[in-house]
Formats: structure tokens, C-alpha cells, sequence
């Protein structure tokens, strides 16, 4: 039996031979992720950001983070690759462990949700692991955050496209919407 994170793959594992392909979707675990914010005024300040992104760079991501940055807004990216984009190398915090993505995740004012086209994605793990921690997810429309979802609800805000995303970015920063429910 093979399990796939993705629906797109059952059919291409199955077409290479796979007789037994098994969808297994993305989920969190509640021992790792829930809000954890720092007990030091140090650490809050240096995890705190208006905007937070933990995944990987790739090209199809950089457009969203630039339109942030030049938003004025303050970034944290973690993850891969960053350094490799010159204009987003300086928002790079490296990678995150399990604490520093609660951290992270507990201190920022929103998180967003991109999918990795590369791969084909839907969803990602950020997907249940944001809201799991109480954090405001802006996260790209697709079908499958939509039936994990639903419709636009309190922690879970949809974008099309980078001017929909700054859009809402800023509704939310400038309206003191309640964007975390560490309950």
C-alpha cells in the first residue's frame, strides 16, 4: 500500500504500478502545534511579524512576498531558499523548529498559506497546522482549502492573486480584525 499526500499523484503512482494507492491527507498534531507565545519580551520581538510564511522559496512564491515587502509590511519568511532571491534574503529566519514555527506562528499578526505548484499541491501542512495553533491564515483559494474550510470564516481568509492577497493583508492589519483564537 502506498499512501500520497496528494490527490494529483494516486493516478500517476498507479499508472507506474502501483496497485494499492491510499490518499493520506496533511493533518497536525496538538502535542506540537499550539499557541505557544514567549514568555520574554526578547523573544516576542524577535519572532513577531505582520506577515509570516514558513515553507520553502520558489519562484511562483517570490511575486507574493515582494508585493508584501513593498507593502511596507514586516515579513518573516522561514524555510529553504530564500537566500537565493536577493530581495526577499533579509526577511529569511532560517528554518524552524517545532518550537520556533509555535513561536512564530503565536506571535505574528497573520500567516500565509501558499501551495507549492511545483508539487502539484491543494493544500500543506501549514494548512491545518495554522489554524490548529489559532493563528489568521490567508490562504490561496483552492478546492481543497475550500472543502477543508469552507467559506472565509475566523481564521481562514482566501486570495487569488497577489493584489487580493494585499488586499485583504491590509483589511485585516487596519481593521484590528481578531485574528487569533488561541482557544
Amino acid at each position: 500500500m502506498i499512501f500520497s499526500t496528494r490527490k494529483t499523484n494516486i493516478e500517476d503512482l498507479k499508472k507506474l504500478g502501483c496497485k494499492n494507492v491510499q490518499f493520506l491527507p496533511f493533518a497536525y498534531s496538538p502535542e506540537i502545534h499550539f499557541f505557544d507565545c514567549p514568555a520574554s519580551s526578547t523573544d516576542r520581538l524577535r519572532f513577531e511579524s505582520d506577515v509570516l510564511f514558513i515553507g520553502a522559496a520558489d519562484k511562483d512564491r517570490i511575486p507574493y512576498i515582494k508585493a508584501l515587502i513593498r507593502g511596507g509590511l514586516k515579513i518573516g519568511l522561514y524555510g529553504g531558499y530564500w537566500n537565493r532571491y536577493p530581495e526577499v534574503r533579509k526577511f529569511n529566519r532560517g528554518y524552524a523548529n517545532s518550537r520556533d514555527l509555535r513561536w512564530a506562528l503565536s506571535t505574528t499578526k497573520l500567516a500565509l498559506g501558499l501551495v507549492r505548484r511545483a508539487n502539484r499541491d491543494d493544500n500543506s501542512m501549514r494548512t491545518f497546522e495554522i489554524p490548529a495553533i489559532g493563528t489568521c491564515m490567508l490562504a490561496e483559494d483552492t478546492d481543497e482549502h475550500r472543502r477543508i474550510f469552507a467559506e472565509d470564516g475566523k481564521n481562514v481568509l482566501y486570495f487569488k492573486d497577489c493584489n487580493e492577497m494585499l488586499q485583504k493583508t491590509f483589511f485585516l492589519l487596519n481593521n484590528n480584525v481578531e485574528m487569533q483564537d488561541p482557544e
